[in-house]
């Protein structure tokens, strides 16, 4: 193969003492025709930046083109800038309110008093024992307050229970019945039945639909007693114990004492906007923003919480508090760099999922909370510009595109080939360099042409690239090989590839797709694609070499009356060295051929290295007609052809340092007497 980059000789550099000296005859002239002395790897361009001499002196052709392919992030998703994750009005249709537990005690002089009759006129400033007769009275029999202001002034419930308990610490029997004044007119008659002494009796009554006001009003309307049938003993500090308890309220209006509690809350499940394959699990933002909009149509001025409960920073949950005055509009933008979100919390659905809850709480310096359930709060997120520092979940099945494009191999030296060869398990390699947890099937499709138009597709199969599998083995270092067991890389090599090589492909991500993969990549992932093709220079060939012209002047063999062709060689190269001498006339027309014997190959060993050089010489007499030939050409052609040992069989290793001697003379007689 080092052959093909054959150069004339100057015939002053020829050393005349190096000729045969097996002649039979003795010439009068030598005319040297050529001698030159190779190391293989000077004659395979020693400039090239292609080829390179590995440990072991093998030549080989290596050539290699970065950044082939680079997929960033972005080629795989990216988080829609400028997507709007809410635009709604929250409709709190009712506030939650704290239970309420109320008692009071209504002294039984007090209870007597209001009664009236009888009763009225017992003495019960101090301990004493009575016969109390039966009595029974109805009418306005006094009004019995019990204050929930500290909680509310007014309030229209939705929902809640209404617990009234009455206990009897008098010494006899009584039955009283009560109209429960909620608001105006709106009361309920609540009837105990007989209570013993020491009883208590509970009644439940549903608020559903009742306005409550601060003061919750007992007016006793009916009253009786069997008395006592003896003696009793009565004390004026005994008393009617009576006690409120509200669960479960729910109000839908209604002004309120601030406090602690006095929160509206809502939720909502926003959708993060991705291609529609994409399913994150986890997405961490390196810088972004959310510009919020929020009215209020309270009367209050509020402070409304954003808070992204599955959102972090650090091990701190993520929240923004908006100020928004009393029927009043507040706009801005949230930071949301570095934000670590976990977008599987929703069960249903358990990616993709942003949940997003608020809070509406009364600002500093209020003291009454005036609700209305028909008053809403309107309020708008857009997320702007995210960048993203990391993601983790499925990617999806994806095809990337291997735009079309060229490689120059720079493999000019092919073009001086002639004949047919084979080069032994050539490599053309994709070095991969991976940071992305993504499995990918890369589909290459590559084709190389020669100057003649013939053109050799690569016939690649398929091949899995090797990714991390963790962030811990981040980025991972790999290589994807088309040799001759997965591709016609030889075929290509053997065209050769002296014009143009391109290619295009798929890179397929995810190709076995299912729920369970789990993909990630950083900000800083990448998958970079390094091309190299490397090929050992251990050839089979039957018909490879170069072509010289040497230039001459037929005059100047005019008087040569009987001529000999003789070369002499030295070949280290364990390849067949095959020489045809060619007398060329005007415009190189072959005048005739000359085709001397074959100089024999180095021997070669088990391993296919050179074990030893051949030495010779090959002497050819010219006939008549030769000469007359070699008188009238104008230039000699030489044509070299180098093949494996028994026909092309034998693959053979060409090591940087073989030697080829060769020096062709023609040694001719004169006619002096002309």
């Amino acid at each position: 193969m080092a052959l093909l980059c054959l150069n004339s000789c100057n015939t002053d550099e020829f050393d005349l003492d190096k000729l045969s000296d097996k002649v039979n005859w003795q010439p009068d002239v030598m005319v040297p025709v050529m001698k030159s002395d190779w190391r293989l790897f000077d004659l395979v361009n020693q400039d090239s930046t292609i080829f390179r001499v590995d440990e072991e002196n093998l030549i080989r052709v290596i050539y290699r083109e970065d950044s082939l392919v680079n997929i960033v992030v972005n080629d795989l998703f990216e988080v829609q800038d400028g997507q709007e994750l809410m635009n709604e009005s929250l409709d709190f249709d009712v506030l939650k309110i704290p239970d309420i537990h109320k008692a009071d005690i209504i002294a039984l002089t007090e209870f007597l008093k209001n009664i009236g009759g009888v009763y009225s006129t017992l003495d019960l400033d101090h301990k004493t024992t009575v016969t109390l007769p039966d009595y029974a009275t109805s009418g306005n029999l006094g009004e019995y307050d019990l204050s929930i202001a500290d909680l509310l002034e007014k309030a229209t419930f939705a929902k809640g229970i209404l617990k009234i308990d009455i206990t009897n610490n008098t010494p006899v029997a009584m039955q009283p019945l009560f109209d429960l004044i909620f608001d105006g007119e709106d009361r309920e008659q609540l009837d105990f039945g007989m209570i013993e002494p020491q009883q208590t009796i509970t009644k439940e009554y549903d608020l559903s639909g009742r306005t409550v006001n601060s003061t919750l009003k007992f007016r006793l309307v009916k009253f009786s007693t069997p008395g006592s049938k003896k003696a009793v003993a009565v004390d004026g500090n005994t008393a009617v114990k009576l006690g409120v308890t509200i669960s479960g309220g729910r109000i839908t209006a209604g002004i309120l004492n601030v406090t602690e509690d006095s929160k509206l809350k809502k939720s909502k499940n926003a959708t993060v906007k991705l291609d529609d394959q994409i399913k994150l699990q986890r997405l961490k933002l390196k810088s972004g923003t959310m510009d919020y909009s929020v009215y209020s149509e309270f009367k209050n001025d509020v402070i409304v919480r954003f808070i992204l409960p599955s959102a972090k920073v650090g091990d701190k949950v993520f929240y923004k508090d908006v100020f928004v005055g009393s029927k009043a509009k507040a706009e801005g933008t949230w930071d949301i760099s570095d934000v670590d979100i976990d977008l599987g919390t929703v069960a249903n659905k358990p990616y993709n999922k942003l949940p997003i809850s608020y809070e509406v709480t009364i600002a500093d310096g209020s003291n009454k909370f005036i609700f209305d359930s028909s008053e809403k709060v309107r309020l708008s997120l857009l997320l702007n510009e995210p960048k993203i520092e990391y993601a983790q979940g499925n990617f999806g099945k994806q095809q990337i595109k291997i735009k079309r494009d060229e490689i120059d191999i720079d493999m000019d030296f092919w073009d001086d080939i002639k004949g047919d060869f084979k080069i032994q398990n050539p490599e053309l390699r994709f070095k991969i360099k991976s940071s992305a947890g993504v499995p990918g099937l890369l589909k290459l499709n590559l084709e190389a042409s020669n100057k003649e138009g013939e053109v050799q597709k690569l016939n690649a199969q398929p091949q899995m690239v090797p990714y991390p599998v963790d962030l811990r083995e981040s980025p991972l270092i790999g290589e994807v090989v088309y040799d001759n067991s997965n591709s016609d890389i030889v075929r290509i090599v053997s065209l050769p590839p002296s014009g143009k090589v391109e290619y295009d492909g798929i890179l397929e991500i995810n190709p076995e797709d299912n729920d369970d993969m789990n993909n990630f990549m950083s900000h800083e992932s990448a998958i970079l694609v390094d091309f190299e093709i490397d090929m050992p220079l251990v050839i089979q060939t039957n018909n490879l070499g170069v072509d010289e012209r040497i230039g001459l002047t037929g005059s100047e063999f005019e008087k040569v009356t009987k001529a000999e062709l003789v070369i002499n060689y030295e070949n280290e190269i364990p390849m067949d060295v095959e020489v045809k001498i060619g007398l060329l006339g005007e415009e190189d027309v072959v005048l005739e051929e000359i085709s001397p014997d074959v100089l024999p190959a180095a021997t070669v060993d088990k391993q296919g290295n050179a074990a030893g050089s051949t030495v010779g010489s090959i002497r050819i007499e010219l006939t008549d007609d030769q000469l007359i030939k070699l008188k009238n050409s104008e230039a000699i052609g030489l044509v070299v052809r180098i093949k494996s040992a028994k026909g092309g069989d034998i693959p053979v290793r060409l090591l940087a340092d073989y030697l080829l001697k060769l020096n062709v003379v023609v040694e001719a007689s004169l006619d002096f007497t002309n």
